[in-house]
């Protein structure tokens, strides 16, 4: 089950990059939040359809990132905090009951900043649609389309917007910018199943700053990445 919460946390966090809030001179938002809803429309997996409806909200300010997913109703969730100031994280998870946590050192922050700079490959496969612009949560956005380049058989569509500040979230606007806008929402189309993820809740005030603080909450384990990966069975199991 938590392998659910970090595909979430990861996988979509990596896809959906995340920015929001107030209007500045630039008249973009560079603080706020933004609310993303899965949609499993089809799988071969029967095990997927329990993450059907998940949320992920992404609360950002400054350059500081939390992304919060919830699967299952809340019946598990999950936490991944960025701090841009030192280049640190933090993941939290509950699951049943359960709380744990895993710090996230600088160096792995840095060599995932360093993996988002070796994107061109994939975001230069990425073609404007004409006529595919749609309007998701009050947003005009236009539409990108490529095939998985290792997997042609794999379809992506990726809603972008000029109206948010990619460079909000520091560590994530390389990708933004190397597809000409924020996405506010995915479509994969794949022989495995379809699923999209579009953001359906944006709110534009100031998160307070406790959303970005570090410290493990009381209550909670520390585990380290290769103790979580050991006690972490699969969707369904």
């Amino acid at each position: 089950m938590r392998n659910s919460v970090l595909f979430l946390l990861f996988a979509v966090v990596f896809a959906l990059p995340s920015t929001q809030a107030q209007l500045f001179r630039s008249k973009k938002m560079n603080k706020g939040s933004i609310t993303y809803t899965l949609n499993v429309e089809e799988s071969k997996d029967p095990n997927v359809a329990m993450v059907n409806n998940s949320t992920l909200k992404l609360v950002f300010l400054k350059g500081d990132l939390r992304a919060t997913g919830a699967v299952m109703g809340g019946l598990i969730m999950g936490d991944l905090i960025m701090n841009s100031g030192d280049s640190k994280g933090l993941a939290l998870i509950q699951m049943m009951g359960e709380k744990t946590a895993m710090k996230i050192p600088s160096e792995d922050v840095k060599k995932a900043q360093k993996e988002m700079t070796n994107l061109d490959e994939i975001t230069t496969q990425f073609k404007e649609v004409k006529g595919g612009d749609k309007e998701i949560a009050g947003y005009k956005c236009r539409k990108v389309f490529a095939n998985n380049p290792k997997d042609p058989t794999t379809k992506v569509a990726i809603y972008l917007t000029d109206k948010i500040d990619v460079s909000a979230v520091s560590f994530m606007n390389e990708v933004s910018e190397k597809l000409g806008g924020f996405p506010l929402g995915i479509e994969v189309d794949s022989p495995d199943g379809k699923f999209s993820m579009l953001a359906t809740e944006i709110d534009k005030s100031t998160p307070v700053s406790s959303n970005f603080d570090l410290v493990i909450p009381e209550g909670y384990t520390e585990k380290t990445s290769e103790e979580l990966q050991q006690t972490s069975p699969a969707i369904g199991g």
